[in-house]
C-alpha cells in the first residue's frame, strides 16, 4: 500500500448487496458529519487503539470478543468523552493502571473525526459492486453510473461478480483465458454460481487442496501475492473494463482501483 493511503471501510447497515443501497450509503457517508458516525465505526476505532496500546506494552494479545461486547455496551452516541472515560476505567480494571488511556481521549476523538468525515480535497470515495444479474436490470446500473459521476464517486464494477476478479489471479495461460471467455461471453450469467464454482477449482489447486474458497471466509492473501496480482492485471486487460460496457459484458475495472492504491514496484505495466 502507498504510504499516503489509508483504507476506510463503510459499514453497510443492511444484509444484502443491492447496488442502489450501496451507492446511497456512500453518498450519505460523504455528506454526513461526525455526529452520524455509526456506533460500530466508533467501536472499531476505539478497539484498534486499545489493542495497539496493549501490544505496545508487550502483553502480546488481542481483546476477546466478550470484552469487546463490554466496550460496545459503554459507547454512548451522545457523549463520546464519557464513553471513553468509562472504557478507559474498564481497560484499567482488566489489564492494570499502565493501560489507562485517559490522556489520549482527544487523540482518539480527532482520529474518528479525521477518519469518518469526508473531505473531497483529500479523499477518494470508491464503490465496488457486482453486476450479478439477479440484483437489478441494465437501466438501474446505467442510472448508478450517472449518479456516481454526478457525486464524484468512483464506481468499480465486475461482471458477473467479484469472484471473476479473484479468478483472474489464478488463470495461468491463454487456453484457460479462452475457456473463461467462452464460458462467460455468450451471455452474461443469470447468476454468479458458475463463476464461483470455477474459482473454487482454481483456488483449491492454488492451495494444493488444503483450502476451499468460501465467500467471506477464505484466505485472501494469495490474491495479493505479487505474481498473482500481476497475472490479474494482465488477464483483466483481455476483458472489458469500461464501466458502461460492464453493465452487459464480462469483465472488471477493479484493477484500476488496485493500481491507485499499491506501490508501482508491486506490479509490472
Amino acid at each position: 500500500m502507498k504510504e499516503d493511503i489509508e483504507l476506510i471501510y463503510i459499514n453497510r447497515d443492511y444484509s444484502y448487496s443491492n447496488p442502489s443501497h450501496v451507492l446511497s450509503s456512500a453518498i450519505d457517508k460523504m455528506k454526513n458529519e461526525i455526529h452520524s458516525v455509526s456506533k460500530i465505526d466508533k467501536l472499531n476505532e476505539i478497539i484498534e487503539f486499545i489493542e495497539e496500546l496493549i501490544l505496545k506494552n508487550k502483553t502480546n494479545t488481542f481483546l476477546k470478543d466478550d470484552f469487546k461486547r463490554k466496550i460496545a455496551y459503554l459507547i454512548n452516541d451522545d457523549d463520546l468523552d464519557l464513553s471513553l472515560k468509562n472504557i478507559s476505567n474498564l481497560v484499567e480494571k482488566e489489564y492494570g493502571e499502565e493501560y489507562s488511556f485517559e490522556s489520549n481521549f482527544s487523540k482518539i476523538i480527532y482520529n474518528i473525526k479525521l477518519k469518518f468525515s469526508y473531505s473531497p480535497e483529500v479523499d477518494d470515495l470508491a464503490v465496488v459492486i457486482d453486476r450479478d444479474r439477479g440484483s437489478s436490470n441494465d437501466e438501474v446500473f446505467i442510472e448508478l453510473i450517472e449518479k456516481s459521476k454526478e457525486e464524484n464517486i468512483d464506481l468499480y464494477l465486475t461482471n458477473p461478480c467479484i469472484e471473476f476478479w479473484f479468478l483472474l489471479h489464478l488463470i495461468n495461460n491463454k487456453n484457460e483465458i479462452d475457456d473463461v471467455i467462452k464460458h462467460e461471453s455468450k451471455k452474461t450469467l443469470d447468476n454468479s454460481s458458475k463463476t464461483i464454482n470455477k474459482l473454487k477449482q482454481y483456488y483449491k489447486k492454488e492451495t494444493k487442496n488444503k483450502n476451499t474458497y468460501q465467500k467471506n471466509q477464505s484466505d485472501f492473501s494469495l490474491f495479493f501475492k505479487s505474481k498473482n496480482l500481476n497475472r490479474a492485471f494482465v488477464n483483466a486487460q483481455l476483458f472489458d473494463s469500461n464501466v458502461k460496457a460492464l453493465v452487459q459484458k464480462t469483465g472488471t475495472n477493479i484493477h484500476k482501483l488496485i493500481k491507485k492504491m499499491i506501490k508501482p514496484s508491486l506490479y509490472k505495466d
